[in-house]
Order: structure tokens, then C-alpha cells, then sequence
């Protein structure tokens, strides 16, 4: 079975990493900029702070709490809307 379709944070875990860190250098920067540090980070870490920054910054809250991004079988359509919201909110800043 395909990971994204068990809903493993593993599956997830590179689209936000493309998404925020690489697709939009000028985001990166600003990420960066504004203090929340997304490189070198273990997964939990990362995840971390994405929520965070993702509060902060962009006044976003997904529609799922944070254990359940890394509970297989928790929320996959909610993980999936999830980076289609990231991918707007790239594309808005």
C-alpha cells in the first residue's frame, strides 16, 4: 500500500520541505528571517516548528492537531488538505 495513502507522516514530510524551504526562496528567506530555523531538524522538530511558524506568520491552524500529523492512520484527507493549503499560502505571500 502507498505510504500517503496510510496516512505516514514519512509520505508528507518532503512536499513540506519543497514547499516551504525550496519552491519560494524569498519565503525561505522570510521564514528565516522571522526566527523559526526549518533545516537540520529532526522530523518531530521540524513539524514543530512548521505548525508554529505556520500560526505566527500566516495566521494558519490546520484542521488537525499536531500528534495526529504523525499517527498513520489519523486524518489523511486532512494531511492532504493540508499541502494544498501550504501551496496557497506560498503562492498568496
Amino acid at each position: 500500500m502507498c505510504r500517503a495513502l496510510t496516512g505516514n507522516a514519512s509520505a508528507y514530510l518532503p512536499a513540506i520541505n519543497f514547499i516551504l524551504l525550496i519552491y519560494s526562496q524569498q519565503i525561505a528567506e522570510h521564514i528565516e528571517e522571522s526566527g523559526f530555523q526549518l533545516t537540520a531538524k529532526s522530523d518531530y522538530d521540524f513539524m514543530k516548528n512548521v505548525f508554529t511558524m505556520l500560526s505566527k506568520l500566516f495566521d494558519y491552524h490546520p484542521q488537525f492537531k499536531f500528534d495526529e500529523f504523525f499517527a498513520p492512520s489519523q486524518a489523511v484527507d486532512r494531511k492532504v488538505t493540508f499541502i494544498l493549503h501550504l501551496i496557497q499560502l506560498v503562492k498568496q505571500k
